[in-house]
């Protein structure tokens, strides 16, 4: 419990530092509520005592009028103020779906590849979407202040009708005026609500039981009728080779798995408000006969006993409903605490001293290792090297040797697990490493392109000049293509109203043009070509100079043709560099440059 209390308030803090006024909305609007609910009772109370002792017609008019103004105002207050809390409600939303994204971009790149990270986003983004997300919760929230402003209502009434006492009468009659009547009725409440108490908590283990054992079967459900049977990129492999079948037994598997737990659980919560249900009819019934026996003798007025029948009636119902609603908003603020853990994880250390990395800087490697999150094999072991300014350098090997783990390292998007890389001999410290993603105009080759224009996905900002990126456009190859767009380089792109998509090739050509537009000192290319028709690769590699200037460029490639317009060669195996030289140097080795080199040399020629 202390727990449990302990999570909500870590959450309502959140909630009232992301959106102050919805807490205050939401326990205005509950409190309105439940004197709107007993207003009726009240004035009905009054009216019939006022009838029963024969008032005048105008005092009854007025009390009638009074009532009218009463629920005009009460209603209309609860109504505006609950306009408010869906607005703030929204607001609140979309905040915390913002700060989802944001927290995501500025954590540190290697920690968006690690598992235990990525499960903690999936739960985070799920902390504020269970069971309805935000607004369920909330609804939950204001629900259960509802219910609590009843009970302390009802039990401020229940006590003056405790108090009230009529002529003496003898027997059972006597017993039910007295003191001691009403000290068991207390007990009999605090009995019901210890009761109430057994059943949150069983309400809350068959939930979270539920919860542990649904949670792997959704997400694995979610996979197949998500990512593969809607995916858009499994399409043509789903028809190709005839895995409909396949996909729809795995789903079926797993949903009749979740639908096992959900009956256990479903029957389980149906055991505990049957209990629930009988329990709370007994305690209606017994406090019926002592409002009934209190009229009897005279403690209150005839009147009273709509407003005391009623109090019982609405008490009854909320400490019978306090343990569902009280159970469903404890396991939706659990839900939520994996919200906030995600938001806890610290950014990327930023150091206000700026990185220079300029056109004739030389970059040092000294003794690099980097391993990645759970993995006890390095992906890049003890790497000493030096990468000189105003070259042009390739490095190759075969799949996993560490290419693409260098360049990462090289961007500052991961910090190395040994060693330095220094920077005209300056050591990059890991609180440089968001500055030093600044300073390379990079093209991988998983690259992203953006849904929105093509001038926008070059520049990422929309005011800057056209000339400057057609010119970038035309370097990259990508002219012809863009005099065929029908809105020149404002063309939207993806998934926008009325966006194109482009081809592999195409879309390959203008993310080279975003890195030359960049104009960073470095050019760093993972697979350049990889997409792009031999003419258009001949094209690049053949206009390389003009392409990149006077930069520093990169180049990953299996494409071992391209490496005969480098100046320098790194050549890497199992995470070790174990070659380098020019073309010619190394295929006068016997090494695995060359055996590379010979391998698709004799595969061109024998096509031939």
């Amino acid at each position: 419990m202390k727990a449990q209390l302990q999570e909500a308030w870590t959450i309502l803090r959140l909630i009232h530092k992301q959106r102050p006024y919805v807490i205050f909305y939401g326990f205005s609007a509950s409190l309105l509520k439940t004197i709107t609910a007993y207003l009726p009772l009240w004035f009905t109370s009054i009216l019939i005592n006022l009838f029963l002792a024969k008032t005048d017609t105008q005092s009854l008019f007025l009390s009638v009028l009074l009532f009218a103004c009463c629920m005009l105002l009460s209603e209309g207050g609860q109504y505006v103020l609950e306009y408010r809390l869906n607005i703030a409600v929204k607001e609140l939303e979309l905040g915390l779906e913002k700060n989802i994204s944001e927290k995501a971009m500025y954590l540190s790149y290697d920690k968006l590849e690690d598992k235990d990270t990525l499960d903690l986003i999936e739960k985070a983004k799920a902390g504020f979407m269970q069971n309805g997300g935000i607004q369920v919760m909330m609804a939950q929230f204001s629900a259960l202040l509802e219910i609590c402003c009843t009970m302390v209502i009802s039990f401020g009434l229940l006590l003056y009708l405790l108090s009230c006492h009529g002529t003496n009468k003898e027997g059972i009659l006597g017993f039910m005026d007295t003191f001691w009547a009403g000290l068991v009725l207390l007990m009999l409440l605090y009995g019901y609500a210890l009761f109430g108490k057994y059943l949150s908590k069983g309400f809350s283990k068959a939930g979270m039981k539920f919860f542990d054992q649904n949670a792997k079967l959704s997400r694995e459900n979610n996979y197949y009728s998500s990512e593969v049977a809607l995916n858009q990129k499994m399409a043509k492999d789903v028809r190709l080779f005839q895995m409909q079948d396949t996909v729809l037994e795995e789903m079926a598997q797993r949903q009749q798995n979740s639908l096992k737990y959900f009956t256990i659980f479903n029957h389980r919560i149906a055991m505990l408000f049957s209990e629930s249900v009988f329990l709370g009819n007994m305690m209606n019934g017994f406090f019926y006969m002592f409002v009934i026996l209190k009229v009897y003798v005279k403690s209150i007025p005839v009147g009273d006993f709509v407003t005391y029948a009623g109090t019982i009636t609405k008490l009854n119902d909320a400490i019978s409903t306090f343990p569902i609603i009280y159970t469903d908003l404890m396991m939706l603020f659990h839900y939520m605490s994996y919200y906030n853990t995600f938001l806890q994880l610290a950014d990327q250390k930023e150091d206000s001293d700026e990185i220079s990395l300029q056109e004739d800087s030389v970059i040092t490697f000294d003794h690099v290792t980097y391993a990645y999150p759970g993995s006890n094999q390095p992906a890049l072991h003890d790497v000493s090297l030096t990468l000189e300014p105003h070259k042009k350098t390739a490095i190759v090997g075969l799949n996993g040797a560490g290419k693409t783990t260098l360049i990462k390292l090289l961007c500052g998007l991961y910090e190395p697990s040994e060693g330095t890389i220094r920077i005209d001999g300056k050591p990059v410290t890991a609180k440089q490493l968001s500055a030093l993603q600044n300073k390379f105009g990079v093209v991988f080759q998983d690259f992203a392109l953006f849904a929105g224009t093509l001038k926008e996905n070059i520049t990422c900002t929309p005011n800057e000049k056209d000339e400057a990126i057609r010119d970038v456009l035309n370097r990259s190859g990508f002219a012809k293509r863009l005099a065929t767009l029908p809105d020149d380089i404002h063309t939207m792109l993806g998934v926008q109203e009325n966006g194109i998509q482009l081809s592999g090739g195409e879309a390959q050509k203008v993310a080279i043009a975003r890195a030359l537009y960049a104009d960073r000192p470095w050019i760093i290319l993972d697979e350049p070509t990889a997409a792009l028709d031999p003419l258009s690769e001949i094209e690049i590699y053949t206009h390389l100079n003009e392409l990149i200037q006077n930069k520093s460029a990169i180049y990953i490639s299996h494409r071992m043709s391209s490496c005969q317009f480098c100046d320098d060669i790194l050549v890497f195996e199992h995470g070790n560099l174990i070659q380098r030289g020019s073309h010619a140097q190394l295929l006068q080795q016997d090494g695995l440059y060359q055996q590379l080199w010979t391998a698709q040399a004799a595969y061109f020629q024998e096509a031939s």
